[in-house]
């Protein structure tokens, strides 16, 4: 409120002043609340980024039990480093004189040998091959022919699969730009290629990857359950929109451009989905017609914000119902069980709905129309819209309860798409859409590679020499 209507109001009349007065404080009680909320926000309670926490740590969401510690727990196996059964070099020492009394020991019998090894890179280098076809003329017909040049070998001077798929992988997968890919090469073998020799790397890459993805696409549409997500990318000075659907061993990332409906059309893959979609609540997922599971970890965000910053026991009591879900649900994972008993399950689900129930009552819907508007819909408050979607919701949000092999939130998805948003830090946004595309199908192909335990960069390597890596079949089921 400016100075001048202040003034004015303290011109009106006592008892008037005071109503006006008070009604003043309320509004501006409830801007400072809000914006208090606001500040309060962080990676933990909403969809904040973790990297706009700054330097201070957020606490998960996860529950601890049992306590544990940071790190791995008792029993891991861990890795180190071993003997190998034969080396590729032996030396073996000189020992010719005693360090005791200077003693010759060159024709003293060893009585045994102390061995050790040490693991090391020999000096990469990059080699040229050179293939010569030479040109003869038929001494019979008189016809001047050569032979065929390999396959791949089309240019005067060019790289070979290998080296690409170097340069491709470290841009591609580990997001180096292309100035500092072409320094590693020329620190690590000798060898500086141009950056437009990087940029074609991914260029060829892509165009080689191509039927791979397409048949990942087809074997996500067979998939039992698939998870799908969005988020938002800079390109050509425009935001834009990257869809992800993905399964425990499957990747496809697409640039739909839109985030809505328009955005699924251009990969046409969740329109045709056999099985069951986990995503959060963005409501044109509710859409598709397929069955639904709602993301839980985004809902024990909202949940924690309604505990920490606006003081509602209720929030605590769910996030701490829907953790012991989870657990229930883990442990019958974990044995033979394989699913929650029915009688856990029903118990589960009461204290759900009679917490839901009585938050409802102490949050009812706004019925209050403002004045000078007739029309429209109400304004409902955050308590109110989310009471409402839990219980509206409850099959979608307890799926995992009582599904077996339901997850019980959609990290997987927003797990395949964090690296696109490294790749914004680093870069900033993309230039072209055929650069944003090209990236969705490397990182589709990679990321698949990665989730069935091949080496990265040796299926990169095979795409560029035209045998990419196939999709399993028992991967589409």
């Amino acid at each position: 409120m400016k100075r001048e209507d202040l003034q004015a109001i303290l011109q009106l009349d006592p008892q008037v002043a005071c109503e006006a007065l008070l009604e003043m404080f309320q509004r501006l009680e409830a801007r400072i609340a809000l914006l208090e909320q606001q500040l309060g926000k962080n990676s933990s309670n909403s969809s904040k980024p973790p990297s706009s926490d700054g330097l201070k740590r957020t606490t998960s969401l996860r529950s601890n039990p049992q306590g544990r510690k940071r790190g791995a727990q008792p029993g891991h196996p861990g890795r180190t480093l071993e003997r190998v059964p034969v080396a590729d070099h032996v030396l073996e020492l000189d020992h010719r004189q005693c360090p005791q009394c200077a003693q010759s020991l060159a024709d003293v019998v060893a009585v045994g040998a102390e061995r050790r090894q040490v693991f090391d890179l020999p000096p990469p280098r990059i080699e040229v091959t050179e293939y010569v076809a030479p040109g003869k003329r038929c001494p019979h017909c008189g016809c001047l022919s050569s032979p065929a040049f390999p396959s791949g070998v089309q240019s005067a001077v060019q790289y070979g699969p290998r080296f690409n798929a170097v340069m491709a992988h470290l841009h591609g997968t580990h997001l180096l730009p292309y100035a500092r890919v072409a320094q590693l090469c020329a620190d690590l073998y000798g060898h500086r290629p141009g950056i437009a020799a990087v940029e074609a790397s991914l260029k060829r890459a892509a165009r080689q990857m191509q039927d791979t993805v397409m048949a990942i696409g087809e074997a996500l549409v067979r998939q039992a359950v698939v998870h799908a997500d969005e988020t938002a990318v800079r390109c050509e000075g425009h935001n834009r929109w990257v869809h992800v659907c993905s399964s425990p061993a499957l990747t496809h990332l697409s640039f739909g451009g839109q985030r809505g409906a328009q955005g699924f059309e251009v990969a046409g893959l969740l329109p045709r989905l056999q099985g069951l979609l986990v995503h959060d609540f963005w409501s044109p997922y509710l859409k598709l017609e397929c069955q639904h599971s709602y993301c839980n970890a985004h809902l024990l965000r909202e949940l924690k914000v309604m505990k920490e910053l606006r003081g509602h026991r209720w929030a605590g009591h769910l996030s701490a119902v829907l953790l012991e879900m989870k657990g229930a649900a883990q442990q019958a994972m974990d044995t033979a069980q394989k699913q929650v008993s029915a009688t856990l399950r029903a118990c589960l689900r009461g204290r759900y709905d009679r917490l839901v129930a009585k938050a409802r009552q102490a949050h009812p819907k706004n019925q209050d129309r403002p004045e000078g508007r007739p029309r429209g819909r109400l304004k409902q408050s955050d308590e109110y819209s989310l009471l409402q979607r839990l219980a509206e919701h409850r099959d979608e949000v307890l799926r995992f309860l009582t599904e077996p092999g339901v997850p019980f939130d959609n990290n997987l998805a927003e797990r395949d798409l964090r690296m696109l948003k490294v790749q914004q830090k680093i870069s900033g946004c993309f230039r072209t859409r055929e650069g944003a595309e090209r990236m969705c199908v490397f990182r589709s192909y990679v990321g698949t590679a990665q989730k069935l335990g091949l080496n990265v960069l040796e299926t990169i390597t095979a795409a560029f020499q035209g045998r990419p890596f196939q999709v399993p079949v028992q991967a589409g089921t």
